[in-house]
């Protein structure tokens, strides 16, 4: 993952951790919308009942 010998630089430090940080809000957010479209779909079908 990191280019180079030795420890990386806080940069590149900040930089990945601003990537997991996005990419784990991107999951979380996909992760919501499959969870919840079940329950909005079923609450559509009974509103228009």
């Amino acid at each position: 993952m990191f280019s180079g010998a030795g420890r990386p630089s806080k940069e590149q430090i900040k930089q990945y951790d601003n990537l997991a940080v996005g990419e784990m809000k991107k999951g979380a957010s996909v992760a919501a919308v499959l969870l919840l479209t079940p329950f909005v779909i079923s609450f559509f079908q009974k509103m228009r009942a």
